[in-house]
């Protein structure tokens, strides 16, 4: 089956260094719709719009930019076409703009961005990341070698802090960590799927040293105040709330169970336990960051 490919050059009037990050903070989602309603951000959906519009014939737009994990020029795949018969034809702006190079994603680039922002200056920085089996576990690794521990979670039987076939389980409501031994913790896409997301937090800040960083992603819901329970373990059994989604796997595989659907809650349950919480929302032409409602979490333990 043939794929039907466009190439597009993006070029706008953002005041964001001629296509260098633009990253602005916000604390709530009073200041999230201010910053989403104002020009830049406005004329950034235009152009999407008009992108997807231009587009709307295409399998997939390639997008040519600037790659930070692999620290050259690249080009940058999305695909419009649905994978299951269910999906819309609308554009994962998030989960797609692979990079033809290191095959890291549009929010997986991000997270390695602001990475280097965290820990640029430190010699040697402590980093834990909650994943060992990825292409971003391996550039962070090549980037600040042994001071970078990755870890997967292998199951309820599987003793913290163990290594199985070489790959290292953490339960991250139950880390095995000491206290206060890491600069930076990354957690990609990871809370959603833990069924006490407050604890994992608190254990995250245990472990972290006073002024490190927790850098997290998940999917986010900005215009729901509260976070939602999809399903939860009661006596050792899943109990669902809604029906059973998954992230991870096409079918027939199941995939990683979602627990929770979060929205400002989270940042409520973030800022009881650090000092410091920032809604980071980002976008760039030049390192192809492009699509609505790109954020990501920036915690500060306090000292």
């Amino acid at each position: 089956m043939l794929l039907s490919v466009r190439s597009l050059s993006i070029r706008t009037s953002l005041t964001d260094d001629l296509g260098a990050m633009l990253a602005v903070s916000c604390e709530n989602a009073a200041e999230y719709d201010s910053l989403r309603s104002s020009p830049t951000f406005r004329l950034h959906r235009e152009i999407l719009n008009q992108l997807i519009s231009d587009s709307a014939e295409d399998d997939v737009i390639s997008f040519d930019g600037f790659c930070v994990p692999c620290d050259q020029p690249s080009t940058f795949y999305l695909n419009r076409r649905p994978v299951f018969r269910a999906e819309t034809p609308v554009p994962n702006w998030r989960e797609g703009l692979r990079c033809t190079r290191c095959g890291m994603n549009n929010r997986i680039r991000s997270m390695a961005w602001i990475t280097e922002q965290v820990v640029r200056g430190q010699k040697h920085p402590q980093i834990f990341a909650t994943e060992q089996r990825t292409d971003f576990y391996k550039w962070l690794r090549t980037r600040h070698g042994e001071g970078v521990i990755g870890s997967e979670y292998l199951g309820p039987g599987v003793e913290p802090g163990c290594l199985v076939d070489g790959i290292r389980h953490e339960d991250v409501e139950h880390l095995s960590f000491g206290d206060a031994g890491f600069d930076a913790v990354v957690s990609m896409d990871v809370l959603e799927h833990v069924n006490d997301p407050v604890r994992a937090i608190e254990e995250t800040a245990r472990v972290l040293k006073p002024g490190g960083e927790f850098l997290l992603s998940v999917p986010f819901f900005s215009g729901s105040p509260s976070n939602v329970r999809r399903s939860e373990i009661l006596d050792g059994e899943v109990v669902y709330h809604e029906p059973p989604e998954y992230h991870g796997a096409s079918p027939p595989a199941h995939g990683w169970l979602v627990y929770w659907e979060f929205g400002w809650e989270l940042v409520d349950e973030l800022r009881a336990v650090f000092g410091s919480v920032e809604v980071i929302v980002y976008q760039s032409r030049l390192y192809v960051h492009l699509g609505p409602n790109l954020m990501l979490f920036r915690c500060t333990r306090g000292k």
